[in-house]
């Protein structure tokens, strides 16, 4: 994730499944939600080969 003018603000943030990956740095002042949900309910991590196909990330921002 990087701010308008590309320095990156965060990086190396494990993708565990179903939780919010975002709660932990409120200081980062983003509103919503960044969660990575699997296809496969037995899938714990999302792999590099599965990511975008059997497990996906998504952004719910918070009014």
């Amino acid at each position: 994730m990087r701010d308008s003018g590309g320095a990156d603000l965060l990086t190396g943030v494990p993708l565990v499944v179903g939780v919010d990956l975002l709660e932990q740095y409120p200081d980062l002042g983003i509103s919503g939600v960044f969660a990575v949900l699997s296809d496969d309910s037995r899938e714990e991590y999302p792999t590099k080969t599965n990511l975008g196909t059997g497990s996906h990330l998504y952004f719910v921002q918070n009014n």
